[in-house]
């Protein structure tokens, strides 16, 4: 093989790998437990997460021991909802994602 070859192949190599490197972008995972006043867990809560800028909803439920996840949130901010059959509460605005000046982009 000579060196145009091995050129050739490297910089087509190179090519390959740069296409996974576009798909990253910057996600979060909201991770949580439902809790009440007194500290004990509430099972079966739907918890529901909307971008404010988006309107996009995103839910999951609790399990028993009281804990969500919600992975894949683009960044931005998210109103927060937590509902089940004995309390509905909504929660202030909080923003998701790389802050501001941190090196990370989106």
């Amino acid at each position: 093989m000579n060196r145009c070859q091995r050129l050739q192949r490297i910089f087509t190599l190179a090519a390959l790998l740069s296409v996974f490197c576009l798909a990253q972008g910057v996600r979060s995972t909201l991770v949580g437990r439902v809790t009440d006043e007194t500290g004990a867990v509430i099972p079966k809560t739907k918890i529901t997460v909307t971008n404010v800028g988006t309107n996009e909803s995103r839910s999951a439920d609790t399990n028993d021991n009281g804990e969500f996840v919600i992975p894949q949130l683009a960044p931005g901010e998210y109103a927060l909802d937590c509902a089940t059959a004995r309390f509905r509460e909504r929660f202030g605005r909080q923003r998701c994602g790389p802050e501001e000046g941190s090196g990370a982009s989106p």
